[in-house]
């Protein structure tokens, strides 16, 4: 079901909000978020309660002693869920590349499918989208993380050169050139 944003007026569908209550599109509710921080940024303030700040940082000693107790009492819960939705994510991307299943040898287990740079290159490439990024290396050369890199590919649509295949599979191809369960 389409409906019209409040904030913008475009119409959108539903699957555009953040839910069914709201009537500001995710769009128009992230950058309202953005203009709020980026401003009590500029003044100084804490960006939960809105306060000076007196201290380093982005919240306040309250908002941070508040921040770590919630994060604490609730830590089992959130590290699930975080692990639950890169997971999520992973299906998603596969889904995308033709299904959970190796392109070469047809290994169907999840724990060791990954995505692959089918012309090769992909640990460069992984670099360049951090450096793009402004990621500071904590280790220099390092690359982005498979979660990251799957949040790349669905923001870019899932583009085409790309393709699944196991960790043997996509090893061989990276440092031979050639898999076993393909001969030259």
């Amino acid at each position: 079901m389409d409906r019209a944003c409040f904030v913008c007026g475009l119409l959108k569908t539903s699957d555009e909000f953040y839910d069914s209550v709201r009537n500001t599109c995710k769009e128009c509710t992230k950058a309202r978020a953005n203009k709020r921080a980026t401003n009590l940024k500029t003044r100084g303030c804490c960006m939960w309660c809105g306060n000076p700040m007196d201290r380093e940082g982005s919240l306040c000693i309250g908002c941070a002693k508040k921040s770590n107790e919630g994060y604490r009492s609730n830590r089992s819960a959130r590290l699930l869920d975080a692990k639950q939705r890169v997971q999520r994510l992973k299906v998603e991307t596969f889904a995308a590349y033709g299904g959970a299943v190796c392109a070469c040898c047809g290994d169907t287990h999840t724990e060791f499918l990954t995505i692959d740079h089918i012309d090769g290159g992909g640990a460069e490439h992984r670099r360049q989208l951090a450096k793009e990024r402004g990621w500071k290396d904590t280790v220099p050369g390092t690359a982005m993380s498979g979660k990251q890199f799957y949040l790349w590919l669905r923001r870019n649509g899932y583009p085409s050169g790309f393709r699944v295949l196991c960790m043997n599979c996509n090893f061989s191809f990276g440092h031979f050139g050639y898999c076993p369960h393909r001969p030259r």
